[in-house]
C-alpha cells in the first residue's frame, strides 16, 4: 500500500470593498479604498490593487502591491504592516505620484495572497468604477460611460449608446 500525503494550499477569498461605493463620484485625485478579506487558514495576507480607465484592464493599468508600494494601511491595527492581519479593515490610498485625472472614470479591483502558504493570489474583487470630480464637495452616485451602464445589472435588457447620458 502506497499512501500519498496531499498538502492543501488555500488562497484568500476575493476582497470585499466597502469604500468607495460603486460608481461613486469622488472629490479627490488621490482617493482611498477600504476593504477586507478572509483567508481560510487565518494567515496574514498581502494585497494588490489595480486601476484603469479601461473596464477590461487590457490597457493603461496601474498596479500597486502592499509588499512593495506605499499607501496600504491596517485601520484596525495601525502598527500592522505587510503581510497584514487577515480579516481586518484595510485601506489603500492612491499616492500623489499616481494621482488620477480629474473628470475621468476609472475601474478598480483588489486581490489578496497568503505569502506564507501557497503565495498565490486569490480572485479579484468585484470590478467597480469611480469618477473623479474635484468640484464636488460630497460624493455622489454617477454613471456616464457605456461600460458603466452595461456593467450594472439594474440596466439589464436596456441598450446604451454614446457617453452623453448622465445619472447623478
Amino acid at each position: 500500500i502506497v499512501t500519498f500525503g496531499i498538502t492543501e494550499k488555500n488562497v484568500p477569498d476575493a476582497p470585499v470593498i466597502t469604500e468607495p461605493f460603486n460608481y461613486e463620484k469622488v472629490p479627490t485625485t488621490t482617493p482611498s479604498f477600504d476593504f477586507s478579506v478572509t483567508e481560510p487558514n487565518n494567515d496574514d495576507v498581502s494585497f494588490e490593487i489595480r486601476w484603469s480607465t479601461d473596464n477590461t484592464f487590457a490597457t493603461g493599468v496601474t498596479v500597486r502591491s502592499s509588499d512593495t508600494d506605499a499607501g496600504f494601511q491596517n485601520l484596525d491595527t495601525p502598527a500592522d504592516t505587510d503581510p497584514f492581519n487577515e480579516g481586518e479593515n484595510m485601506r489603500f490610498t492612491i499616492q500623489a505620484a499616481d494621482a488620477l485625472i480629474n473628470s475621468e472614470s476609472y475601474w478598480y479591483q483588489i486581490r489578496a495572497r497568503d505569502p506564507l502558504d501557497a503565495n498565490v493570489f486569490g480572485d479579484w474583487s468585484q470590478r467597480r468604477s469611480l469618477t473623479v470630480d474635484t468640484s464636488v464637495t460630497n460624493s455622489t452616485w454617477h454613471q456616464t460611460t457605456d461600460e458603466q451602464f452595461d456593467e450594472e445589472s439594474m440596466f439589464t435588457g436596456t441598450e446604451s449608446s454614446g457617453s452623453d447620458s448622465v445619472i447623478s
